[in-house]
Order: structure tokens, then sequence, then C-alpha cells
């Protein structure tokens, strides 16, 4: 729950998990003493200021992303359901097929990773309303089928949209 806290862009994540306590902040979790029983956790964390649609999904493992992985991002959210190729992806930004390979990889990612992130950042904010079923999201975010949708979205957020959608919300 912390790393999707993370992935989503809140801040000052803290785990009390049995007893240990740890603040992720910049990547790094540091150790405090215990802070209370064994048998109790608890998260907290504050939440970004409002993203704006042009902002990259994923944090970047290098630390300047290209301004081309950016253009990627907005290119995907604009038809999620499109099924995208990365040639496709390069022309549509102004580069090549390479070149664009190599921008992604200097952001810490795969075309395909970078998909995958934009499509579970969008299931993550339709799992948040009770209106849509499950079958429905993953249509509307790309994917053909429901075990598709399940596998990728599990990959991508380390749980599956039902228990997202059930334990997931702050």
């Amino acid at each position: 729950m912390a790393g999707l806290l993370r992935l989503y862009g809140c801040q000052n994540v803290e785990v009390d998990l049995k007893g240990l306590y740890h603040v992720l902040g910049a990547g790094v979790g540091r150790r405090r003493s215990p802070s209370g029983p064994a048998d109790r956790w608890s998260i907290r964390w504050t939440w970004p200021l409002e993203r704006h649609a042009d902002e990259a999904v994923l944090p970047a493992k290098s630390p300047m992303p290209g301004a081309i992985v950016g253009k990627v991002e907005r290119l995907l959210r604009q038809d999620l359901g499109e099924v995208w190729r990365l040639e496709e992806a390069a022309r549509q930004v102004g580069c090549s097929a390479r070149s664009l390979q190599r921008e992604i990889k200097a952001a810490g990612h795969t075309f395909s990773s970078l998909t995958r992130g934009v499509r579970s950042q969008e299931a993550c904010r339709l799992l948040m309303d009770d209106g849509m079923s499950l079958s429905d999201i993953g249509y509307w975010c790309g994917y053909a089928d429901q075990s598709h949708f399940q596998r990728d979205f599990k990959r991508a957020v380390n749980m599956t949209p039902k228990d997202y959608r059930q334990f997931g919300r702050p």
C-alpha cells in the first residue's frame, strides 16, 4: 500500500507495522524505535498537490525524464483503448522508434510498463467510484478481457482491482 501511495505521488508516507516505524521519503525507508503494540499497524500520508493532466504518470528512475516520455504518456491517455505500438507512438511524437525506446529506458521504463502505468492510473481513478463494474473499467482502460485487466493491474499496483476498490480508498 505504501508503494502504491508513493506511485500516486503522496508525500510523507509513514508505515507503522508490527511496532517498527518506517518513514518513506525520497525513496528511502528509515527505521525508528518501536511505536506501540505489535498487533497494530497504520499507514499515514499527505495527499499530493493537484496533478495536471500533462504530468508524468510514473516516477522516473532517472532524475530528469525526457520531454518525449511526457508526450508519449499524453498520447496514451488520449485513447486508452488504442493498441499502441512503439513505432506508431514514435511517429506520433516525431522521433524514431529507437530514439523513443532509448528515452523511455533512460526514464527507467519500457514502452509496455509505461502503457500499463497509464492504464492502471486511469483504472485506479475509476475504481474509486462504485458506478462502474470491474469489467467495464477494464474495457474502458483498453483491456480486451477481464483476466488481462486483472493480471496487468496486479502487476502494476500489486493488488487486484477488486481489492483496490475494497481496501485502496484513503
